[in-house]
């Protein structure tokens, strides 16, 4: 079986922490390893950003250690090949 890779929106991942959500099934599938999340340095740091603006600094930084630190991450950063 072949695992999909996905880059989630970052409301989706603000949406997704409360467990009373219903995009809370998010969490459950990354948890469970259904998917792997693929993430930019850019991309990590508007999580970063905006976990803390609307939760706290601590929940920021517990998230994002949380996907740096799990082995269904892959830290990609993107290119552009030009087309002549």
């Amino acid at each position: 079986m072949s695992i999909i890779s996905a880059e989630v929106l970052t409301n989706c991942l603000v949406l997704s922490i409360p467990k009373y959500r219903q995009e809370h099934w998010l969490y459950e599938v990354f948890r469970d390893k259904y998917f792997e999340w693929v993430i930019s340095n850019e991309i990590m740091m508007e999580y970063v950003e905006v976990l803390a603006s609307f939760y706290s600094l601590r929940t920021s930084e517990v998230v994002s250690n949380v996907l740096l630190s799990s082995n269904n991450v892959t830290l990609k950063e993107p290119y552009y090949i030009e087309c002549l």
